[in-house]
C-alpha cells in the first residue's frame, strides 16, 4: 500500500482536483506513514477534514515554500458493512461536513454559472 500512497499522491499532484476523499482509515494511516515517514498516532488522528500540511498532492520547493498546497483532503469512515465499529448515527456526523462543503461548492458554482448567463 505504501506504494501506492505514492502513485496516488502523485496523480493527485497533478491532476490538481479542488478535494479529495479517503475512505477507510487504514488508508488514510498509509498515506500518513509515506508523507510522515511514521506511524499515525492515535493523538494524531481525526475522521474529516485534515490540516493543509497534510493535504494530498501538496508541492514544496527546495527551499520549503508552497507551490501548490494541494487538494482539500477528507477522511471518512468505510462503507464496508465490515466496518461496523461504529453505529449509523457516529458515520453520518463523519460524512456530514463533506457533503454540507458539496452543497455548498454546488450552489457557488451555479451561482457563478448564472451570473456569467446574464
Amino acid at each position: 500500500m505504501d506504494g501506492g500512497a505514492a502513485i496516488l499522491e502523485e496523480k493527485i499532484r497533478n491532476i490538481k482536483p479542488e478535494a479529495v476523499c479517503i475512505v477507510g482509515k487504514s488508508i488514510w494511516e498509509t498515506i500518513w506513514k509515506v508523507k510522515k515517514g511514521k506511524k499515525l498516532g492515535k493523538e494524531d488522528f481525526h475522521w474529516g477534514w485534515q490540516d493543509d500540511e497534510m493535504w494530498l498532492g501538496r508541492e514544496v520547493n527546495e527551499h520549503g515554500h508552497v507551490k501548490w498546497p494541494g487538494s482539500r483532503t477528507f477522511v471518512t469512515t468505510s462503507t464496508s458493512g465490515l466496518a461496523a465499529s461504529l453505529t449509523p448515527a457516529e458515520k453520518l456526523a463523519i460524512w456530514t461536513p463533506l457533503g454540507e462543503w458539496f452543497s455548498a461548492r454546488r450552489k457557488e458554482r451555479e451561482e457563478v454559472k448564472d451570473e456569467q448567463d446574464e
